[in-house]
């Protein structure tokens, strides 16, 4: 058996000792010294003789002692006693073998020695600190001659870069000393520079050209120190100190950086890079990043590699910097760098720990396409689809990880688990179970709550509770996850009894459970009536320092969900007495409750137990009531509320005043509603947006649109209230109410300026409101961008367009508008009539008869008001055969007539001087019990001037006197008019001279 070249107790195993003469069996441990490596074989002469020899010979050969430490590399073991290992050296006759370590390192287990002898190295260290205080335990070196059982403590003082070196020597005693573990680089690199080791050695060079620099109070001083190290050395030493200035001094380190770059110790200089790259991101400053990495990519010595953004996606892992993480891996891609496994799990726990779904699924899909197949990525997705309920996309990348033959490791089985017990695929779940028992991981408390969450979801308790019962026989006990998923499976199931037993075995195991165990609890005792239990759960919850408010929405939620909130009152009591005010929140979500489901009396009574002290809480509670009962549709219960609030000590604020405004005006109640408007006038209380609106309305409610005018008017005047989308609408109404276009226009620009967002019920108002009174351009543009925003029209909307457009004579587009609203089967008979009043207008006869015959085959009934139409259409074109035709279909049609349809046909008679046909109407007229209206006897007048009869026309305008009807201009015009044209015109000059008194112009 043959043991060549480096070994490690790792690779070899721990030492085993020889019963024969109690030293490390050589065959089991070899250990290797000096330049050339050793060969150990079953048999060869006797260890002292064979170490000697070879140590003799490893050491003799430059004539000169060597350092043992220089040659040890990586892990050596060995045991010494005094006389075990002996070689002679050549410039005197000691022998000795000396090791060199830091005291810091033998202090924190970089080497291993006997605690007899780590006792003594402790007094060594503490009386050297009494004697020097500047000594640092870093800097303090430890020479141990292994066969003298000497330490000598190295010390430093000044020399030519101002430090030298004094050694003070205290024996430790003739005791074997044990090394088990040595560091290759303390050892053989900057710990072993000297060749000559005397009896006081000096600190390496480089440890106090470190410490110089690490003292330096500026970048001109560590200049001067770096350019005492020869050329062959100097980027060597430099990286080593800017490694070890990174651990101690990051701003020195950053300084040395700088002086290498300026200096061209960094161009090529990977490892320098890579150490700035460390200091400058755990700094978050990405501008110098950004920088060194244009550097580098300009520096024909420096190839970028996957070392150098892993070192940048590694901070921003561990710091949570999600937008940077993603930006350097976007950047490693842009520059062809191959990322590495370490790079996409870094990303992908940087993701899942944020719950950024697209920048995982884009840097995942990456790794697939590159052929690399991280374990730690899987999981990271997996959970990241688990958390956002995305279970099928989960189970994906579950196939795609064992189509790749990825192996899964802890995290990978239990994520898996996770996602088929989340969907309730237990067959699923089970086989991963299975799967990870037959790898080897023994039995987790995870895995088991796992499984039980997705037996206990698909209802299956009777497995679940076999589970929780097999923990034991695994060596398992349950934990606060494993109650928490039996409590929510046994409400799942609607087990009362097995829910309250795991709680009760929860609390006596000192765990506690989640809030939504305590609701699955309180909807079981709800939905079993046990209203005991649900005041324990109360009194517990309490206790564990939950919220008010959150104990009251649960409660309030699971007795509302059975129809069972009149038990609320009486669980309160016995759970909450005594422990103070709920709160406003907790109070407002018990009275909202009580509003929703009309428990007016108890709402009244739980007023009455609060404190009357707390004036804006009792404000506040108040308000809510009668908004609640208000939304309930039970303004009853809402004025209730009020009057108790008046009569008690809370004085109504302004806003309960407006709702209180509301409440009557919705009852009907205008002048209750009026009062408390005028008392809110009355007071030196500021008028806001709101109470304008809630006055406005009350008015429009109670048709007085003048009213709201006068109150629009003082809103106007206060220069400070900026309207909303529904005081807007009421402006509207009220002005169109009021016949005043001009003002409802000026409202529709103050909406434009407003930049308000327009809904349909904007666009329906302002047509309907203010279409007449502005420009037919601007109105089609509206109706248009009605259309283009995807809202619809209502009926009246419709036909006021019609009306706009027939009346503006664009009877094709008139037409549109009814075709489009018969598409939408938002037509009516107004439509039509409003289509065939437009016809008529402009003598288009055609396309009047063809919309007359659409009502009929559109399934309505011809009305009055376009027979009506027609005739006045006809009648005013002199076309009398026609006209006679529309009266007969008005016969046929059973139509009968009304006082327009008369005064229609006594200007027709009258404009052809058809005097006994006129007489005949106004007989059948008075028959049917029609009054004749101001146009009626203006039509009368009329037709009797053309006949050349005044006498007539005078005693038609004494009769609407004595009707009490007051003549207007087109009655003393048509009079006038009738008496010159018999040559009456004294009488006419008489009428003349009346009409200017009642200040009318002729």
């Amino acid at each position: 058996m043959v043991y060549k070249g480096y070994a490690t107790v790792s690779e070899i195993g721990e030492p085993k000792t020889s019963s024969i003469n109690n030293h490390w069996d050589r065959r089991s441990y070899p250990v290797l010294y000096g330049k050339q490596d050793l060969d150990f074989r079953d048999s060869y002469p006797s260890s002292s003789h064979f170490l000697q020899s070879r140590f003799n010979q490893s050491w003799q050969l430059d004539g000169h002692r060597k350092c043992a430490g220089k040659h040890w590399n990586r892990y050596v073991g060995c045991k010494f006693s005094k006389n075990q290992l002996r070689f002679q050296s050549c410039s005197q006759d000691k022998q000795f073998v000396i090791l060199r370590v830091r005291l810091s390192d033998l202090l924190s287990g970089e080497c291993f020695m006997n605690s007899k002898t780590c006792s003594s190295i402790k007094q060594l260290q503490d009386c050297r600190k009494c004697t020097i205080p500047r000594a640092r335990k870093d800097d303090e070196l430890l020479e141990i001659d292994l066969l003298e059982n000497t330490v000598n403590l190295v010390e430093t003082r000044e020399d030519e870069c101002g430090i030298s070196g004094a050694s003070v020597t205290k024996s430790v005693g003739d005791q074997s000393v044990l090394v088990h573990k040595v560091q290759q680089k303390e050892l053989s690199g900057d710990l072993g520079r000297y060749k000559n080791i005397k009896s006081h050695v000096r600190r390496s060079k480089f440890q106090r050209m470190y410490g110089a620099i690490l003292s330096a109070d500026n970048d001109e001083k560590i200049q001067n120190i770096i350019s005492k190290v020869g050329d062959e050395s100097v980027i060597k030493f430099c990286n080593a100190v800017l490694k070890s200035l990174e651990r101690e001094d990051e701003d020195k380190a950053l300084s040395l950086f700088h002086l290498m770059r300026q200096s061209g110790k960094a161009r090529g200089n990977l490892p320098a890079y890579n150490i700035a790259f460390r200091v400058l991101s755990r700094r978050e400053n990405w501008s110098a990043v950004e920088i060194l990495l244009e550097e580098m990519y300009l520096d024909p010595g420096c190839v970028l590699n996957s070392q150098i953004f892993n070192t940048l996606i590694y901070v921003c892992s561990k710091k949570g910097l999600v937008q940077w993480g993603a930006k350097w891996f976007h950047k490693m891609v842009e520059e062809g760098v191959q990322p590495t496994e370490a790079t996409y799990g870094m990303l992908m726990t940087l993701y899942q720990k944020a719950g950024k779904l697209r920048e995982a699924e884009f840097t995942f899909e990456h790794m697939k396409s590159s052929g690399i197949h991280c374990c730690g990525a899987y999981s990271a997705m997996i959970t990241i689809y688990n958390r956002l309920n995305l279970y099928e996309k989960a189970e994906v990348v579950i196939d795609l990880m064992n189509e790749k033959q990825v192996s899964p490791n802890k995290e990978n089985w239990l994520v898996q688990l996770n996602a088929y017990s989340q969907q309730g695929k237990l067959q699923a779940a089970e086989k991963v179970m299975h799967l990870m028992e037959e790898s080897g991981l023994p039995p987790n408390i995870i895995a088991f709550n796992s499984l039980i969450t997705g037996y206990g979801k698909v209802g299956l308790l009777k497995q679940a509770m076999g589970l929780f019962q097999n923990l034991q026989n695994v060596g398992l006990k349950p934990d606060e996850a494993t109650y928490r998923s039996m409590i929510e499976g046994c409400g799942k199931a609607g087990r009362l009894k097995e829910a309250l037993w795991y709680y009760n075995e929860m609390k006596t195991n000192g765990f506690h459970p989640s809030p939504l165990n305590l609701k699955t609890i309180i909807n079981l005792l709800a939905k079993f009536n046990d209203e005991d239990g649900a005041v324990r759960i109360l009194s517990d919850m309490i206790d564990m320092g939950c919220e008010y408010a959150s104990i009251i929405q649960i409660l309030v939620q699971a007795y509302e969900r059975v129809d069972r909130l009149n038990k609320v009152p009486s669980i309160l009591k016995a759970s909450l007495h005594e422990r103070g005010q709920l709160g406003e929140t907790a109070s407002a979500i018990l009275v909202l409750a009580y509003a929703r489901n009309g428990m007016l009396a108890e709402a009244l009574e739980f007023l009455e137990e609060i404190p009357e002290t707390d004036t804006t809480f009792n404000e506040g509670l108040y308000h809510v009531l009668i908004c609640s009962f208000k939304e309930a549709e039970n303004c009853e219960a809402a004025a209730q509320i009020f009057s108790k609030m008046a009569k008690g000590s809370v004085d109504p604020n302004l806003q309960i005043t407006c709702t209180m405004i509301d409440v009557y005006s919705t009852m009907g109640l205008f002048t209750k509603a009026q009062d408390l408007y005028f008392q809110l006038k009355s007071s030196n209380i500021k008028l806001d947006m709101v109470t304008y609106s809630v006055v406005v309305k009350m008015y429009l409610n109670a048709n007085l649109p003048n009213n709201a005018a006068q109150v629009l008017e003082m809103m106007e005047n206060q220069n400070d209230i900026k309207p909303d989308s529904c005081l807007f609408h009421y402006m509207l109404r009220v002005y169109h109410q009021c016949k005043m276009p001009d003002k409802a226009a000026e409202v529709y620009y103050r909406i434009l300026r407003a930049k308000l967002k327009w809904d349909g019920a904007m666009y329906n108002c302002v047509i309907n409101c203010c279409g007449r009174a502005l420009p037919i351009d601007e109105t089609s543009k509206i109706f248009d961008d009605m259309l283009k925003s995807g809202f619809l029209p209502n009926t009246i909307t419709f036909n006021v367009m019609i009306d706009i457009y027939g009346k503006s004579g664009l009877l094709t587009k008139a037409y549109e508008v009814l075709r489009l609203a018969r598409k939408q089967g938002l037509s009516d008979i107004i439509s039509y009539n409003t289509l065939i009043s437009a016809y008529g207008k402009w003598k288009d006869f055609a396309g009047m008869e063809e919309t007359f015959q659409e009502i009929q085959s559109g399934g309505f009934v011809v009305s009055l008001e376009a027979f009506n139409s027609m005739l006045d259409s006809y009648g005013k074109s002199g076309q009398l055969k026609e006209f006679g035709n529309v009266l007969e279909r008005m016969s046929r049609a059973g139509c009968y007539f009304d006082l327009y349809t008369y005064n229609i046909m006594i200007n027709v008679y009258g404009k052809n001087g058809l005097i006994e046909e006129i007489t005949d109407l106004i007989i059948k007229l008075k028959k049917e019990g029609l009054e004749p209206n101001i146009w009626t006897y203006n039509t009368l007048i009329g037709a009797y001037g053309v006949a050349g009869m005044p006498d007539k026309a005078v005693r038609v305008v004494e009769e609407m006197l004595n009707a009490e009807i007051q003549p207007d201009r087109i009655t003393y015009v048509n009079l006038i008019a009738a008496l010159e044209k018999s040559d009456n015109f004294l009488e006419a000059a008489r009428w003349s001279v009346w009409m200017k008194q009642a200040g009318m112009v002729r």
